[in-house]
């Protein structure tokens, strides 16, 4: 699944097509190159809907300015066709002309920037005047690349600090009803996984789905083949780790060593300013136990509230078979019997054994085990998770 199709990256889309609207303001986005392609393609739907047809033209760096912006607008009878008269030209077959800058600087990129200036001021007097313009230019430039500075008739968005915690959880939910997976077990192993190693890239989500990683093993061939997993990303990630720590801002765009990791879809910040490397860089730089401390958070989000659900479930069922006053039995020795799972475990093996279904016992003892791993930081092991699980689903069907 595209990025761009969840809830905030969408409202980022919806919030620079609502400005070219007005007619009134031209936009500067900036976007890092990871992303650029699939921003473009949801661009083109989104924008459609909106704005109509979007004029996006192939830039040639070897041609002038003149030679690849003149082409594209209709100049009235017997004006000449020059970049200076092209904020009151009209824009062929559509309002809106979307220039989506290059990695590398353009030869006539300072010409550009004074064009860019002059777009700028012609709004300003549109503005003033309060009539439309002619048409619009919404600007692409990859992250960490020169961008014009905001102004009136000029809107600049970022994408750095957008992501939120829906996001990724939009994305899960969309990939697995997607992939209508009848092994209800599995989600759970999937989703912890996510949940510790995607908030920097919901793109990963659907990387996973492919070939679902079931252990530290798995996981690291399975991140080698990412594409950012490169030697130079990982370089760059050392040297960013390396480095003295820096305050980082979601309302600023990065700097320095900052902006390159950006730039390159290695680093962003969440909606709460939470600084996020992306996974296969991580590897590059062979940070595996970073790689499995991740993990082992998303674990512990999914599975720690399960363990707790399970506890609420078994203390339910043992007094419907035991009936009330069977926690009284020895209790002073278990004094946290009635809100943890370990306790809970230990007691009904101790005293109940042989009055107790054992689907009831070996539950308890699953999640008994498995909340150790996760309190020692330990990954959990896929088959000890998958157990827990099918024990949890069939406990709830049971209720």
């Amino acid at each position: 699944m595209s990025i761009w199709y969840s809830p905030h990256p969408k409202a980022f889309l919806r919030e620079i097509c609502m400005v070219l609207a007005t007619e009134k303001e031209h936009c500067a986005v900036s976007v890092p190159q990871y992303l650029l392609s699939s921003f473009r393609d949801e661009l083109i739907s989104y924008g459609r809907k909106s704005l109509g047809k979007l004029r996006i033209p192939q830039i040639d760096p070897q041609s002038s300015l003149e030679q690849n912006l003149c082409p594209l607008f209709i100049f009235p009878y017997g004006d000449e066709a020059n970049i200076a008269a092209l904020p009151e030209a009209t824009l062929s077959e559509c309002r809106t002309l979307v220039i989506f800058l290059p990695e590398t600087p353009l030869p006539w990129e300072d010409e550009f920037f004074t064009f860019v200036d002059h777009m700028v001021a012609y709004a300003k007097f549109c503005k003033d005047q309060d009539i439309h313009m002619p048409w619009s230019l919404l600007l692409v430039v990859p992250a960490g690349r020169r961008m014009p500075r905001e102004d009136i008739g000029l809107s600049v968005f970022h994408w750095w600090g957008r992501l939120h915690v829906s996001d990724l959880e939009y994305a899960i939910e969309r990939a697995l009803g997607a992939a209508e997976t009848e092994e209800k077990h599995l989600y759970y192993w999937f989703y912890a996984l996510c949940k510790g190693l995607a908030s920097s890239d919901p793109g990963l989500v659907d990387f996973f789905l492919e070939e679902l990683p079931t252990d530290m093993d798995s996981l690291v061939n399975a991140l080698s083949q990412h594409e950012l997993h490169t030697r130079e990303n990982g370089q760059l990630v050392l040297s960013y780790l390396n480095a003295p720590p820096c305050h980082l801002d979601r309302y600023a765009p990065p700097q320095g060593i900052v902006a390159t990791l950006w730039h390159r879809g290695i680093l962003d910040i969440n909606c709460y300013g939470r600084t996020a490397l992306h996974p296969a860089a991580l590897l590059a730089a062979g940070q595996t136990a970073e790689l499995e401390r991740l993990a082992v958070s998303g674990q512990m989000q999914v599975f720690l509230p399960l363990a707790q659900e399970i506890h609420s479930l078994l203390y339910r069922k043992i007094e419907q078979i035991l009936g009330p006053g069977w926690d009284s039995l020895n209790a002073e020795n278990f004094p946290a019997l009635d809100s943890e799972i370990g306790p809970l475990s230990y007691y009904i093996y101790t005293h109940y054994k042989s009055q107790l279904p054992i689907f009831l016992i070996n539950t308890a003892k699953h999640w008994r085990d498995l909340r150790n791993n996760i309190a020692h930081a330990n990954m959990i092991p896929f088959e000890e998770a998958l157990q827990a699980v099918r024990d949890y689903l069939y406990l709830l069907e049971d209720q």
